[in-house]
């Protein structure tokens, strides 16, 4: 237990907490910014790193479209507009398909 003295102003012990709650609360903030930014890190830039790195391995296979098109989708003025390749091919005697040719996942214009 801490004594003032006569003198101190009787709401220094609250400003002494209202600074530390301040304190707090910065550092909270802080704290969950640096999270988002590093969830944001490795969303964008890891995980589509390792997914190139990983796919130097792969060998030139070659395939047949089977479909392609443009998806447009709009969203108040914003039109957007994403390519959608199918394709097929073949890999030690067994078949594959898919419509996947962006390793990040997206890809995606704004016009």
């Amino acid at each position: 237990m801490t004594i003032a003295p006569k003198d101190a102003p009787k709401d220094a012990p609250s400003r002494h907490a209202r600074a530390a709650s301040r304190r707090r609360v910065l550092l909270i903030l802080f704290c969950f910014f640096l999270v988002m930014g590093g969830i944001g890190f490795y969303v964008f830039t890891v995980r589509p790193l390792i997914k190139i790195w990983s796919a130097r391995d792969w060998v030139e296979t070659p395939c047949a479209v089977t479909s392609a098109g443009v998806q447009r989708s709009r969203s108040g003025k914003k039109t957007t507009y994403k390519a959608v390749i199918c394709y097929s091919y073949q890999v030690n005697g067994t078949d594959y398909s898919s419509c996947q040719y962006d390793l990040m996942g997206f890809s995606i214009s704004v016009t």
